[in-house]
């Protein structure tokens, strides 16, 4: 994508070197760039994170930089899957609260993540995932939606302005019996229609939501 302005800057060599001065005065502060993408060892270590009652907070800027906070996010979430195995095949009586908090959650939804979320599951790790509409997390990766529903016990909804979603949320919390009265209405032609105090009863199944 850029081969055509490469050549325009080799047409105009020096016009390009003027424009690299600033570069070309501080290489010694890039010299150092390769270090510091590539470490040997991660800065945040989970285990330490885990060990020392830590906090962690990642911002990803999703609406900016889309697909970087896709990867950064799967890589973020595969390392805590490691860290969720390593819990839940230690002793259990040396686990301890440990909680993870995803926002915008479906920006964060890749193969693995039905995975992420059962080992965290077995492992004892509260974790709480919020998003706009449930229906968000089905994209490429199908049934993770219904994966969210089943291993999550709490879940808290509020206004759902897509009636895909507002009669998925009220299925969730499942139907009761109610008794419904139909009341008996006669036209008076003139007058309109009017009750005849003649009605019905019958018995039929309301969302509780």
């Amino acid at each position: 994508e850029d081969l055509s302005k490469f050549q325009r800057d080799l047409q105009g060599w020096p016009a390009f070197w003027r424009n690299m001065s600033g570069l070309r005065a501080n290489l010694h502060e890039f010299v150092q760039l390769r270090d510091r993408l590539s470490v040997a060892h991660a800065d945040i270590d989970f285990r330490e994170v885990h060990a020392r009652n830590r906090i962690v907070y990642f911002e990803l800027n999703s609406q900016m930089r889309k697909e970087a906070a896709h990867s950064l996010a799967k890589l973020i979430l595969e390392d805590l899957k490691h860290l969720s195995g390593s819990l839940a095949a230690g002793a259990q009586d040396n686990r301890k609260p440990f909680s993870i908090y995803i926002d915008e959650a479906r920006n964060a939804v890749y193969e693995g993540f039905i995975g992420f979320i059962s080992q965290c599951r077995s492992a004892g790790i509260g974790l709480v995932l919020a998003t706009q509409s449930p229906l968000d997390f089905d994209g490429d990766e199908d049934g993770v939606t219904l994966s969210v529903t089943q291993n999550t016990a709490t879940k808290l909804i509020f206004c759902q302005r897509d009636p895909e979603s507002a009669q998925f949320c009220a299925e969730l919390g499942g139907t009761k019996n109610t008794t419904k009265r139909t009341t008996q209405m006669v036209d008076e032609v003139l007058l309109g229609a009017a009750p005849t105090g003649a009605y019905s009863e019958r018995e039929v199944k309301e969302f509780h939501v």
